[in-house]
């Protein structure tokens, strides 16, 4: 019969397009255990998938058209309707599989764009503790190292152990501040 054979040619497209579906599902979830256990994903590969699951998501709801026509026609037997209905059934998982993909496609570029953010911030905040911490004695170092004969603490007996010791009291301040 021409539309049982009609039926089997969808069907067997159908489970082609499913097997390409959980192909790039079983991608996507290797680059998802790549960013959970060493922090990056292949940010190229990712957007590949994407636009492969988008692009036969189009071509997916093209089918879906064409199958669902199929269904209206009434020079098919009601019997044949029954497997394209399973047919469109199975089109329809496709597409919401398609749109899940692509949502957590999205999600994954996400979620490794906010990793990407924590670790810059992350460096920012040691420069920026690790700069707040030596800035008192740069500048106490840049002040007596200037050389003018008429700086009053340069003669004293203990000027250097008191520079040491601003230097310290200093350096644990802004490390304590910090720590807060």
């Amino acid at each position: 019969d021409v539309q049982y054979l009609c039926y089997l040619f969808f069907d067997k497209i159908v489970d082609h397009i499913s097997a390409v579906v959980r192909s790039i599902w079983k991608s996507f979830r290797v680059q998802r255990k790549s960013l959970r256990q060493v922090d990056t994903i292949d940010r190229e590969y990712v957007d590949n998938l994407s636009s492969t699951a988008l692009s036969m998501r189009d071509k997916v709801k093209s089918l879906k058209t064409v199958v669902a026509h199929v269904i209206d026609d009434k020079e098919f037997q009601s019997g044949a309707k029954l497997y394209f209905r399973d047919v469109l059934d199975n089109i329809e998982l496709i597409v919401d599989s398609l749109d899940a993909l692509l949502t957590r496609c999205e999600q994954l570029k996400q979620d490794h764009l906010q990793l990407l953010t924590n670790r810059r911030d992350r460096a920012i905040y040691t420069l920026t503790a690790v700069s707040a911490v030596f800035l008192p004695a740069q500048f106490l170092t840049g002040v007596y190292g200037m050389n003018f004969d008429h700086m009053p603490e340069l003669h004293y007996t203990y000027s250097y152990l008191i520079f040491w010791v601003v230097v310290l009291v200093l350096f644990v301040a802004a490390f304590f501040w910090i720590l807060d």
